[in-house]
């Protein structure tokens, strides 16, 4: 495996003397970015989201009130989230989406405003149609990163989380990690209904 590994890094190199055959990659996928980006600001722009209302979090441990202040608004404006489809489930007469917020997305960082500075999973009423939208999605895709447009109206904090530390590594070179459940956390839930969605990679 390291000999292929080895191999691999060796033809890189070797047809990557020049950085002339990349700048039409780059070029390319600015554009892309950039498209994307106009995009999901015409998107928020038509039902008048919010999309700055990470900025006003803490950046480090946010309280569950500044969350709320945050993305349950007084104006009664929807939030614009940028996360990924975890899961679709059916309670008694409704859908259910579960959507973590995306942290590590090239196009995320591209919008300064959306960056998240703490864990929000996402758990919102989704109409049939909106479902029928993500799973033919699903369908032509594996990513599940999407724009949605949300009324949020509940915020409750993860009072437990799992958290791995890595002590060592085995005789093999396999690291072993210790699993420890902490008493806080600084991830939260927030629930609502979701408005719209729009898939990135549309």
């Amino acid at each position: 495996m390291k000999t292929l590994a080895a191999a691999i890094i060796l033809f890189v190199l070797v047809g990557c003397n020049s950085k002339k055959p990349d700048e039409p990659n780059e070029a390319a996928q600015t554009e892309k970015n950039q498209q994307m980006k106009a995009r999901v600001q015409e998107f928020s722009s038509h039902y008048n989201a919010v999309t700055d209302w990470a900025e006003t979090l803490s950046e480090l441990s946010p309280y569950t009130v500044e969350v709320q202040d945050a993305l349950i608004r007084a104006d009664s404006r929807p939030v614009l989230v940028l996360g990924t489809v975890e899961d679709v489930a059916k309670e008694s007469d409704k859908y259910v989406v579960r959507f973590s917020n995306l942290l590590n997305s090239v196009f995320v960082e591209e919008l300064d405003n959306l960056l998240y500075l703490t864990d929000i999973y996402f758990v919102l009423d989704c109409t049939p149609e909106q479902v029928k939208k993500i799973m033919l999605h699903r369908q032509v895709s594996l990513s599940g990163d999407c724009a949605v447009i949300a009324e949020i109206s509940q915020i409750k904090k993860v009072e437990f989380q799992l958290k791995g530390y890595l002590e060592d590594y085995d005789s093999e070179g396999y690291p072993e990690v210790r699993i420890d459940l902490e008493p806080s956390s600084n991830a939260f839930i927030a629930k609502g209904k979701c408005i719209d969605l729009l898939f990135l990679g549309e």
